[in-house]
């Protein structure tokens, strides 16, 4: 008998020039930060790793309003429909999650380079907003 698939979730937290990326199996308990990515290699990535649902983070202004960031996500989003048709794909609030994502640097990580810094930190974004997604889903259950 062949052994069943977990199903594998991946958080996306989109910036200009680089993504961060999350990944959760349906088995693990926890989300896990996966790498950053140049942008450009965004599509391609998320196709290799034959994912199940992509949560793609949704940047807004302080109070909710839509941003140039957010009219370049929703293009990312409708792009990743068209290129990706059998993955379902969805949007989360990422308010605050670069400011939370500082906060989850070790202090080692902090004495790294900026650069490197700043790969973490797209990482980390993409874990809060996959985590941020699924305790979602949680409490619309419980509702």
């Amino acid at each position: 008998m062949g052994k069943i698939r977990e199903k594998l979730l991946v958080g996306v937290d989109y910036g200009r020039r680089h993504c961060g990326v999350a990944i959760k199996l349906s088995g693990q308990d926890q989300v896990r930060p996966d790498r950053t990515i140049d942008a450009i290699e965004l599509t391609r990535y998320l196709g290799s790793l034959a994912p199940d649902m992509i949560i793609l983070g949704l940047p807004t202004g302080a109070d909710g309003q839509e941003t140039e960031q957010t009219r370049e996500v929703m293009a990312v989003y409708q792009r990743l429909l068209e290129e990706l048709p059998h993955v379902e794909i969805v949007l989360q609030d990422e308010f605050a999650t670069s400011i939370d994502a500082k906060q989850l640097l070790t202090k080692r990580e902090q004495r790294l380079p900026i650069p490197r810094q700043k790969d973490l930190l797209h990482s980390y974004s993409a874990t809060l907003i996959l985590r941020d997604y699924l305790i979602s889903l949680r409490e619309q259950d419980q509702a």
